[in-house]
């Protein structure tokens, strides 16, 4: 072929010399010029050659879809097209050296896509709780994508859809592992609802049936309890309030969550009931000795026309107190200093008519002073002075 372009060359560049000579005025052209223009084209046809070939080889790309274009080559390529002379460039345009790459081109841009694609993918993190977000945001960027570029991603695609299947197994497993851990510990088993709460419509179709109705029975197990554990606290530490302005209203209340409690559950409570009923007694003795401190603080208001009974009736209502009772009260002293001041005045009046006796004194005076001693309890002689009884003795004999 090469020949017969040289025969037709020669033949056109005859031709040629003749046109020249027959113009007026123009020089005519040298064999030398031509072969030099020649030689010229046929270097330019062998460097466009060369950008043909290369991009020939970066464009089988379009004979398997998987194949994947070295991006660097395409940029290569690009450069070596764009440093061609305008003769060369003509050449290579000429046997598809611009149409392929620009095809190759485009092949680069799908790649990227896709890339970008593979690398958010490959970025998720599993054990992230963001994990399932970012899958989802991985589905809807897919969808987006150019069909070349979704069948070079194909593979983080599924990629992408096994990831979620483990992040899914290993969520209701941790849901399932906590069920097991809480029993029927109120936090673990509320901390244990909430995270099944929040589990999607698929964990849930991948959830354990057993373990629903396992975390079920520690909830209903848990609302049994709870009034139970309620009364408890609070019959246990009655005790400790004995001494408290509110421990009558304590008592109180934890009778009140006890009567409010099914019989199931009061069949629980026994022994925490039993404390309650210390602690009612308690608060029964305490009112008792109340009355009675009441009682004793309002001798002071009685006449002394009745003080001595009334002192009498207060004494009478502390001898029926419980030893229990007894415990509780405040002004006990304060009844025996009223006792002591009757006691004080019976040995006084029979003092008085003790030192009154003289040798004048008749002898049915005297018997009336002595017949008023005998009266007086043990306590009461004691408060007659020493000095006053020996006096009154020299006038029995």
């Amino acid at each position: 072929m090469r020949k017969k372009w040289i025969m037709l060359s020669s033949a056109m560049i005859g031709m040629s010399i003749l046109l020249l000579t027959n113009q007026q005025g123009v020089k005519a052209a040298t064999t030398e010029e031509m072969t030099i223009a020649y030689q010229k084209h046929l270097a330019d046809e062998k460097i466009a050659q060369e950008v043909v070939h290369y991009v020939a080889k970066l464009y089988k790309f379009k004979y398997e879809v998987t194949d994947i274009i070295d991006e660097e080559k395409v940029s290569s390529a690009r450069e070596m097209y764009t440093n061609l002379t305008p003769s060369q460039m003509a050449i290579a345009k000429k046997n598809g050296a611009s149409f392929m790459l620009r095809q190759c081109e485009e092949r680069v841009q799908i790649q990227q896509e896709a890339n970008v694609f593979k690398a958010y993918v490959d970025s998720i993190d599993i054990n992230s709780y963001r994990a399932l977000g970012q899958l989802n945001q991985a589905y809807s960027d897919f969808v987006q994508l150019s069909s070349a570029a979704e069948e070079l991603a194909e593979a983080s695609y599924e990629q992408a859809k096994a990831m979620e299947v483990t992040v899914n197994q290993n969520r209701v497993k941790r849901v399932e592992n906590l069920i097991i851990e809480a029993g029927t510990d109120e936090s673990l088993v509320w901390k244990a609802r909430q995270q099944y709460s929040i589990l999607t419509d698929k964990q849930k179709e991948m959830f354990n049936p057993d373990f629903v109705t396992k975390l079920e029975k520690a909830e209903a197990q848990i609302k049994f309890e709870e009034p139970i554990h309620q009364f408890e606290s609070v019959a246990d530490e009655l005790y400790m309030f004995i001494e408290d302005g509110d421990y009558q209203e304590r008592v109180k209340e934890a009778r009140q969550y006890y009567n409010a409690l099914t019989s199931e559950q009061k069949a629980v409570a026994k022994k925490s009931y039993k404390k309650l009923l210390t602690n009612e007694q308690t608060v029964k003795d305490q009112k008792a000795a109340a009355n009675v401190d009441k009682a004793i603080r309002n001798i002071r208001f009685s006449t002394s026309k009745n003080y001595k009974s009334t002192v009498k009736k207060v004494r009478s209502q502390y001898d029926k107190l419980t030893k229990a009772q007894k415990k509780f009260l405040i002004y006990k002293e304060v009844l025996t200093d009223h006792e002591k001041t009757i006691d004080m005045r019976a040995a006084g009046d029979v003092a008085n008519d003790m030192e009154k006796i003289n040798r004048r004194s008749s002898k049915a005076q005297i018997k009336k002073v002595n017949t008023a001693y005998k009266k007086l309890t043990t306590k009461q002689k004691k408060y007659i002075p020493k000095k006053t009884y020996q006096h009154f003795k020299t006038f029995l004999k």
